[in-house]
């Protein structure tokens, strides 16, 4: 969830795989110089120090090569179209060290430990009383400020993505989003992020309780929407995914960046 907050300013890896049973997979990972190998004949890519820079000719690039390969429909991780942060959520309350008291990792009954719960359809009620359980009555109180000014943590979609996603719909590409998120996340992306309501359809893991990357969520939004694996492309927005698809029989695996 973190690193979409960095992504929209740093490089980004992607892998573009074609696995025997679930179609193309673009796995994205930050820090990685573009492979321009995989478009030598474009004009853009004579000069690798403007290539690198011009990212928006490089997704119109990206959104050419999919329609030539026959592609038919691509699903984003919901955190790549929606500006969020957690930790907006307590920055108009507590200076940034006190929003780290309930932020910072634990392996267990820590705060991704529940929300991970919640994405898995656990209510906000729910988590609550479990993080109260393991944790004492300050902590507990920076959970609830949490859920009470949950709405905050949105500032609307992630114009770079946004606009990849729009320039795909013109193209006559299906565009969808498939992400781990509470149904109380769902409803306020809703509400903030219109690219949302322009895409074929957006399914959370809060649905299926099933969570990324759990191969049976993809199987399962592919099952659901009726779509095509071998003309579908998956953009991930970490390693997770990547994870998920060694364990598919992959026919092939390219480099990308978005």
């Amino acid at each position: 969830m973190l690193l979409a907050l960095v992504m929209e300013c740093r490089p980004i890896l992607a892998e573009f795989r074609q696995p025997n049973n679930l179609g193309f997979l673009m796995i994205c990972t930050e820090d990685f110089s573009p492979n321009c190998n995989d478009f030598k004949n474009s004009d853009d890519c004579k000069n690798s120090d403007n290539f690198i820079k011009n990212s928006d000719d490089y997704c119109d690039l990206f959104a050419q090569k999919i329609v030539e390969n026959s592609i038919t429909d691509v699903v984003f991780d919901l955190h790549l179209l929606v500006d969020w942060d957690a930790r907006r959520t307590l920055e108009s309350d507590y200076p940034d060290y006190i929003g780290e008291v309930l932020f910072s990792y634990e392996p267990e009954w820590g705060f991704e430990f529940h929300e991970a719960l919640r994405e898995a359809a656990w209510s906000s009620q729910r988590a609550l009383e479990s993080f109260s359980e393991h944790h004492g009555p300050a902590v507990t109180w920076l959970y609830r400020l949490y859920f009470k000014n949950f709405s905050r943590g949105f500032l609307g979609e992630r114009a770079r993505f946004a606009s990849f996603a729009r320039d795909l719909i013109a193209k006559g590409v299906r565009v969808w989003a498939l992400g781990n998120a509470s149904q109380e996340w769902i409803d306020c992306a809703r509400a903030t992020c219109p690219i949302l309501g322009e895409i074929n359809g957006v399914s959370a893991s809060c649905e299926s309780h099933l969570r990324k990357p759990n191969i049976m969520i993809y199987r399962d939004f592919l099952s659901k929407n009726g779509l095509n694996a071998s003309s579908t492309v998956f953009v991930e927005l970490d390693l997770r995914s990547l994870k998920t698809a060694q364990r598919i029989d992959c026919a092939f695996a390219k480099l990308f960046t978005l």
